[in-house]
């Protein structure tokens, strides 16, 4: 359902809504590497006409880009630090039962240093902005429609910078959305329009492109059998017109027990910059395109949640940055053939009064044309958190780890990255 963007999934995010989680709330944090945060929101519900704000800052001196043994006399010593400062806000109204007009806008503002070589202090500036309107009307007890026209800005420059510092991306949004939804199933379906303009301070030789998008899909839970199943085609100006779609389907053994299985075809369009950036993009990139299927188990009893799932992906056309000796830079290329397949396993659970979750990847990331690892991807990483609450307060710990992995297309063992955690 989600569009060219979706090859390797999805996160969704849903802002708070003042009508259901109203309250303010203040954080502020301070870590190594002289980092800094603060954060702040209030949410109301107003009657019909909830509302959430909400702003931020963070701040970091960080460390040094490159190390001492860079080659070619490039390092520097200086710290490369990152700030940012946001602000976001979501406006509703309900002027009768089932029938909402809505709002919302975001703007960020960052500022990230990185070493050029052994002198001076290159950064890019980068601002960001988006603003959406909507209208949410239930029209029959069934049928729900949604309407929303949304706009969004990327503005970037790299001060003094010796190549091409100035870019900003343009993106214009239509999405018309039907839900009817009958006993236990829900059918959708809707049309998007998605253009997508870049202005550069080098013209690039196409800076423009439209998609024009239909999907639908059926949603349904019959006794122990629940199924899924999507389909989306989008006409793009410069990819042609693909077709995605994927299906699912759930059994329940038990009450505690469900199995699962999917399969999914996916499309992605590389962007304007890996195409034409000057130096490091390639004109001759083809989209990537992907066959997925996975199966797995849910088990949820009490406060205890596991779920276990293998997935095995293959992408023709995979896009990866490679380094080319013939002109000594980094340029995005296609993997003619890629699999990724590998287990996810998860388990959470809360035992007197403390949360405990722990995730963890098993997989093997291979170029099918040669045999080796797929660049910058780790065998193994996962995350082990923990946190309690005490009324008001919260106390917690979060790990982070990775195993391993190579920079060069061909593990050359020049390039390993050795594994780490956080």
């Amino acid at each position: 359902l989600y569009g060219s963007d979706a090859i390797g999934g999805v996160i969704q995010i849903f802002t708070k809504s003042g009508r259901y989680s109203s309250g303010a709330m203040a954080s502020a944090a301070v870590g190594s590497y002289g980092t800094r945060s603060a954060n702040a929101s209030l949410s109301a519900g107003a009657r019909d006409t909830p509302f959430t704000i909400s702003g931020g800052w963070y701040d970091t001196t960080g460390f040094s880009a490159t190390k001492p043994s860079v080659p070619f006399d490039q390092y520097n010593p200086d710290k490369d630090g990152y700030r940012n400062s946001n602000f976001s806000a979501k406006l509703g109204h309900h002027f009768r039962p089932g029938q909402e007009l809505g709002a919302s806008v975001l703007y960020s503002r960052g500022e990230t240093h990185y070493d050029s070589g052994p002198s001076g202090d290159p950064r890019i500036e980068q601002t960001l902005s988006s603003y959406s309107l909507h209208s949410r009307n239930q029209l029959t007890g069934a049928w729900e429609s949604l309407l929303r026209l949304g706009a969004s800005r990327d503005d970037s420059s790299a001060p003094g910078a010796g190549y091409p510092s100035d870019f900003r991306t343009d993106q214009d949004q239509a999405l018309w959305q039907n839900t009817v939804r009958l006993g236990t199933t829900s059918v959708i379906g809707g049309l998007e329009y998605l253009r997508e303009k870049i202005a550069t301070s080098t013209p690039y030789p196409v800076t423009a492109r439209t998609i024009r998008s239909a999907f639908a899909g059926v949603t349904g839970d019959y006794g122990k059998h629940g199924i899924q199943l999507d389909v989306r085609r989008d006409d793009n100006s410069q990819f042609g017109a693909p077709t995605s779609g994927s299906a699912a389907y759930g059994y329940r053994v038990t009450p505690d027990i469900k199995l699962r299985a999917a399969i999914g075809k996916a499309f992605h369009a590389p962007s304007f910059n890996d195409l034409y950036y000057p130096g490091f993009g390639n004109p001759d990139l083809q989209p990537e395109r992907s066959r997925s299927r996975e199966v797995g188990v849910d088990y949820v009893a009490g406060s205890q949640r596991l779920a276990a799932t293998y997935f095995d992906n293959r992408i023709s056309e995979l896009i990866v940055f490679a380094f080319d000796p013939a002109t000594s830079s980094f340029l995005p290329v296609n993997v003619a053939s890629a699999r990724i397949r590998g287990a996810e396993l998860s388990y959470d659970v809360r035992c007197s009064g403390t949360r405990v979750k722990a995730l963890l990847t098993l997989q093997d990331p291979k170029s099918e044309d040669t045999g080796f690892l797929l660049q910058r991807r780790a065998k193994q990483h996962g995350s082990l958190t923990a946190r309690r609450d005490f009324g008001p307060w919260t106390l917690g710990a979060e790990l982070l780890a990775s195993g391993a992995r190579f920079d060069s297309a061909d593990e050359a063992p020049a390039s390993r990255l050795h594994g780490y955690a956080v």
